[in-house]
């Protein structure tokens, strides 16, 4: 059944400031993009708290029907994009948009093909948002947002992925002025933790792969690569909480980790916690070019956790989590 819980979940409980919400039966929740890994975990973490009341209170849209699988082998069923207007009327909604064509898709799309589809994907969520009772909206930023100099960019050629998401960003922001609800702004930057999807493309997922495998660790990079991760769970609850809050202004914040770490720190550390503190690291030799660093100003959102009581996940526990789940091979 969709709204059973497991304790093989490990998902975490909801933060205090947002638990009331799930005491309310006509408060419900719609996750929007619930096949890429915001959303999974996202129906796993509410999922698990709502527990039997889930099937009626959790809907969960994508690009096309479906069952997803949960951890556990819990079911959820999606429905499609277009059956948003669905939603029943009458309820109060809090809405979590995940839905975007994401950045490997610049690859694969036209500029005009991967500027509409965005679009097309923005005009559904926002006319949802009408003519309903809306408790408070979750949209996920990038921090692909900024330019090098961190001002927002505007060159929708250059980095249309960036680019759309700023438009999103001030879209959503003015119907959360015109509509009066709460509107949690989060520029994403390096998560870890379940639902972890492309596990090839992303440095966490990829390092810990070759752990499990027992090694080597094979890194492409040439130069610094720098990250600061967070995990997906946290995020989630730190948003929830952020929606609930009526005592501090709204505002996008970034995500950032407890410390920064470089890649070849990653390794090792993936190495050390997951029981194989020798294992093999293979890496080109330096080519002296400038770092990679992609990491969030994560002061605010620090600072909002600890109002919130919610302990961040510390970067070894999140290598476990991600760890788990990529061995469960779910």
């Amino acid at each position: 059944m969709a709204g059973s819980s497991s304790a093989s979940t490990n998902s975490p409980p909801i933060a205090q400031p947002a638990r009331h919400w799930l005491a309310d039966p006509d408060l419900h929740f719609a996750v929007i993009g619930a096949g890429g890994w915001l959303g999974h975990a996202t129906l796993d973490l509410l999922g698990t708290a709502l527990g039997d009341a889930a099937p009626q209170r959790l809907h969960a849209f994508g690009s096309y029907s479906r069952d997803i699988a949960l951890r556990g082998g819990r079911p959820f069923p999606v429905r499609k994009l277009e059956s948003l207007n669905e939603l029943p009327r009458g309820k109060r909604h809090v809405l979590l948009h995940y839905a975007f064509l994401t950045k490997d898709k610049v690859a694969t799309h036209t500029p005009a093909e991967f500027i509409s589809g965005n679009r097309a994907i923005s005009d559904a969520v926002a006319d949802a948002l009408r003519g309903r009772d809306i408790a408070g909206l979750f949209l996920p930023s990038s921090g692909a947002v900024y330019r090098k100099d961190r001002t927002l960019d505007s060159d929708l050629e250059a980095n249309p992925y960036g680019v759309l998401k700023v438009q999103d960003e001030v879209r959503f922001t003015q119907l959360s002025e015109q509509h009066g609800f709460p509107l949690a702004l989060v520029r994403v930057f390096n998560l870890a933790g379940p639902y972890i999807n492309k596990v090839g493309t992303y440095a966490l997922s990829s390092i810990i792969g070759d752990v499990l495998r027992g090694g080597p660790v094979k890194l492409r990079a040439d130069r610094p690569v720098i990250r600061s991760y967070v995990s997906v769970l946290d995020v989630i609850n730190l948003a929830l909480c952020m929606l609930s809050d009526k005592s501090r202004p709204a505002g996008a914040i970034d995500t950032a980790g407890e410390r920064e770490v470089e890649v070849g720190e990653l390794a090792r550390l993936c190495g050390e916690v997951l029981g194989n503190p020798t294992i093999k690291i293979e890496r080109p030799e330096p080519s002296g070019k400038a770092a990679d660093r992609y990491v969030g100003d994560g002061r605010e959102m620090h600072a909002r956790a600890a109002r919130y009581g919610i302990a961040l996940a510390s970067l070894s526990d999140q290598i476990r989590a991600t760890a788990t789940f990529l061995s469960e091979g779910k």
